[in-house]
């Protein structure tokens, strides 16, 4: 981690990084967090081995492990995110894991990545520390830790939850989320998985659902290690390639419709929204079904 951080942080961001090595892997915490000093010795004394089972939190992705609790000596409600490469996947895919892990480390980057949005004031998670556990080759894990987001839970689930209740499936905030992800383009930020389980909306009174610029609703981001920023933007080349990462958000195509006007404002022209189409439906990606097929299969 160190070696990358070298070369992979900008000199903006150094100052709010405090890296360090320990005995099992190096560590890199948020300066200036709260409880800076019983966070590293947490680290250092290897407390997260001994993490409770019963914290653990229920992810469709198998690529982490996630756990909710409060972080001794300090008061936090932290999330710890681990990388791992899960003993469910076929053995070749455990390996690409490994090998990907040497030059991009996911822990790292999503720290790194959620310090960029804080700087441009993106709400997002706050990260605490993240750090490497290598006792040998074989065992290599990555962590994150930062706090927990009070939410009522993300966009997709919210979505789903309507749809069981009323057969509808209609996205919440719709409109704030294409201001959003609007702001995210025109800052020259990028995320590359636009889907709608990586944004948390908070408990209601929080200003979600107002579409006032004035007073922008806190609709967070979240699964930072997809988060980069783009050093050039060619207009006509980056709207297609933006337009095409919003088929990920998956809404209906009266949403599909709405989003995409709110997204381009007065840039809109049907010729967009017949371009979102495209890219949203299945002639766009027809190898998307023979993925499906092989992780149902397990080879995957």
């Amino acid at each position: 981690m160190l070696a990358k951080l070298s070369f992979r942080i900008k000199k903006t961001l150094s100052a709010d990084c405090v890296c360090k090595r320990y005995d099992h892997g190096t560590l890199l915490l948020r300066a200036g967090v709260e409880g800076q000093d019983e966070i590293e010795r947490y680290i250092r004394d290897r407390a997260f081995l001994d993490v409770d089972e019963s914290n653990r939190i229920v992810t469709r992705n198998r690529r982490y492990r996630l756990y909710m609790f409060p972080i001794p000596s300090t008061g936090i409600d932290a999330v710890m995110k681990v990388s791992w490469d899960n003993p469910a996947y076929p053995k070749w895919r455990r390996l690409v894991i490994r090998l990907a892990e040497v030059f991009w480390d996911r822990s790292e980057a999503a720290f790194l990545g959620a310090l960029t949005l804080l700087r441009a004031g993106v709400p997002t998670i706050k990260p605490i520390a993240c750090w490497t556990y290598e006792p040998s080759f074989a065992g290599r894990e990555s962590y994150l830790l930062y706090e927990k987001i009070d939410a009522v839970g993300s966009v997709r689930d919210l979505k789903l939850q309507t749809q069981q209740s009323t057969g509808s499936p209609e996205t919440p905030a719709v409109e704030p989320l294409a201001h959003l992800v609007r702001d995210l383009h025109q800052q020259g930020l990028w995320h590359h998985d636009l889907s709608l389980s990586n944004f948390l909306l908070p408990h209601p009174g929080d200003h979600v659902g107002q579409d006032d610029q004035n007073h922008p609703n806190p609709i967070y981001v979240i699964d930072t290690d997809g988060v980069s920023e783009r050093r050039f933007r060619w207009p006509l080349f980056s709207r297609i390639r933006e337009i095409n990462a919003l088929r990920r958000l998956n809404l209906t195509p009266i949403e599909g419709e709405r989003f995409l006007r709110h997204y381009l404002g007065s840039s809109y022209k049907r010729s967009w929204l017949l371009f979102y189409r495209f890219c949203s439906s299945q002639f766009s990606r027809p190898w998307r079904p023979l993925i499906r097929s092989l992780k149902r299969a397990g080879c995957w």
